[in-house]
């Protein structure tokens, strides 16, 4: 009964009626072909209804997803992967999606949405609201490779610099990554709160960090209020934050 349910309110969110569905028939691999009913993989504009084990190891792109209760969809962690879709992706089981190096990308990308057109439904997924949704007794599992967090800047970084070197060489750090250099001026300053420079790295050698475009603040090297040195051994207190840049493991919107 439980099952004939779940499948209903599948129906119910992705509007089944007007949408071509494909349905899993037994545990695999997405790639596999006998995996699908019609021995057809899922494709653009159609909505799949996970019912089974399920581990994906594709580049795809459908009409939207729904996880069946108690299944488990799991992303290929020796392989890079991306799941596209224009609709939404309902979890009621568990969706896993574990990467250990930075050379393998999980992705989920949904494309073509307009969150103007947002509503809400309370409980319930409305087909307006396109998204990632975990549902009853969904589980949302993401682990990326390691990656160092934050650093701090090795020196003053000045107004316009295109270049900062840290304190020492971060691991993960890739081109493409998004980077902020948090203010360090004095708390009477004009951009002692809003100074923050919000910057992608288009180079990394070591330690030396190439900004795509020159910073707008400067940001001086603080001094300890005890010892009057330079906090850190003449390392500035300007943490330099790693945002949380889906390049591994990534759930975006264009």
């Amino acid at each position: 009964m439980r099952k004939y349910l779940l499948l209903l309110l599948s129906f119910c969110f992705f509007n089944a009626q007007s949408q071509d569905t494909i349905s899993s028939l037994k545990n695999g691999r997405w790639s596999d072909v006998s995996v699908w009913a019609g021995k057809k993989l899922p494709s653009k504009n159609q909505i799949v209804l996970v019912r089974h084990n399920v581990t994906f190891d594709v580049f795809t792109d459908v009409g939207g997803l729904f996880l069946g209760d108690g299944k488990v969809l799991t992303f290929d962690k020796n392989k890079s992967c991306l799941l596209k879709t224009n609709g939404n992706i309902i979890i009621w089981g568990k969706l896993s999606i574990n990467s250990p190096t930075v050379t393998r990308i999980h992705k989920i990308l949904f494309y073509g949405i307009d969150s103007t057109k947002f509503l809400g439904g309370g409980m319930g997924v409305m087909d307006s609201d396109k998204g990632l949704w975990i549902d009853g007794n969904g589980v949302l599992e993401i682990n990326g490779a390691k990656k160092t967090s934050w650093l701090n800047l090795l020196g003053e970084a000045k107004k316009d610099a295109k270049v900062i070197t840290l304190e020492k060489t971060p691991v993960g750090w890739r081109v493409g990554d998004s980077i902020v250099i948090v203010p360090t001026n004095h708390y009477d300053s004009a951009s002692c709160l809003d100074g923050f420079d919000l910057r992608k790295i288009v180079r990394i050698s070591k330690n030396i960090v190439t900004l795509d475009a020159g910073l707008s603040f400067n940001h001086p090297t603080v001094k300890n209020p005890f010892t009057k040195a330079d906090t850190h051994e003449s390392k500035t207190l300007s943490w330099l934050l790693l945002l949380v840049s889906f390049w591994l493991v990534g759930i975006s919107h264009q």
